[in-house]
């Protein structure tokens, strides 16, 4: 079914987000160069990035988790880059 509001899909309980800021752009999602690990049980997250970084880029990688049953948990998404504003 869906949704008009964002939500974590049945099956799941959270959303895994691994973060990189500041070039190089990590290799893959599993790259030591990712920093950030961030779990959520919410499937809106906000970020908190310091002025520091403000004109650098994130590398963003997310998937859909079921802390539960882990072989359940879904593959990462390709990598997403924004620049911090």
């Amino acid at each position: 079914s869906t949704s008009k509001k964002s939500h974590i899909p049945a099956g799941s309980d959270h959303l895994e987000i691994r973060c990189k800021v500041g070039e190089p752009a990590p290799i893959d999602q599993d790259s030591t160069d990712t920093k950030w690990t961030v779990m959520s049980s919410k499937a809106i997250v906000t970020m908190d990035f310091t002025p520091a970084n403000v004109g650098k880029k994130a590398y963003l990688y997310f998937r859909w988790v079921d802390s539960k049953h882990p072989q359940r948990n879904g593959a990462f998404t390709a990598m997403m880059a924004i620049t911090i504003s």
